[in-house]
């Protein structure tokens, strides 16, 4: 529950405009509690994201290994990237990730580019 209130901030402010008080105020933690697991919001926002990614790429490998036809497959895929309540394939574009990218720590930006070199 509290991912899919993290994914509606930012569908709703973006990334940009999404600030720790809407984070800690949706999720109904303290300011402290935010700080004592993350070092920023973009930290935050960057991980909401990353783990997203992550579940959209499951999804897909789990729809594509099923038994149905290949067309309903797709169909299944392209639901799941496009429209599913969590989705927020249409919430983000290439500027909010340079953003984030660049407010990162110094050793995740790294990392990060690191993965995208040897991924592409």
């Amino acid at each position: 529950m509290q991912s899919m209130r993290r994914v509606f901030l930012i569908r709703t402010k973006g990334v940009k405009h999404t600030t720790i008080d809407d984070v800690v105020h949706a999720v109904g933690i303290g300011k402290g509690s935010f700080n004592s697991h993350y070092s920023s919001k973009e930290k935050l926002l960057y991980e909401i994201i990353k783990g997203a990614k992550q579940k959209m790429v499951e999804t897909a490998l789990t729809v594509l290994a099923g038994k149905e036809n290949l067309r309903l497959k797709i169909e299944q895929v392209l639901y799941q990237i496009y429209l599913a309540p969590d989705s927020l394939m249409f919430y983000l574009c290439p500027s909010d990730l340079d953003y984030l990218m660049r407010k990162l720590p110094k050793k995740n930006n790294k990392l990060e580019k690191l993965k995208s070199t040897n991924n592409f």
